[in-house]
């Protein structure tokens, strides 16, 4: 076998394996990013349920003191 055939081949399957390997990486960097976006969107919607939470314990005592005080 040649030289030049045996490089080719072994050219060929190295583009393959780091072709495979760059799809791979992708994919991680994909599903990582969209674990990140995910942890984003429940933070805030913990941050909004606890938000209106406090406000209704803040609103709570005043109405109940209104409504004892008529």
């Amino acid at each position: 076998m040649s030289p030049f055939l045996q490089m080719s081949g072994m050219t060929l399957g190295s583009m393959i394996e780091a072709d495979q390997r760059l799809r791979r990486h992708e994919l991680l960097i994909r599903q990582q990013k969209k674990l990140h976006r995910d942890a984003e969107v429940w933070r805030r919607y913990e941050a909004e349920i606890g938000k209106s939470a406090e406000q209704r314990a803040a609103n709570a005592p005043a109405v109940s003191g209104e409504q004892d005080g008529e």
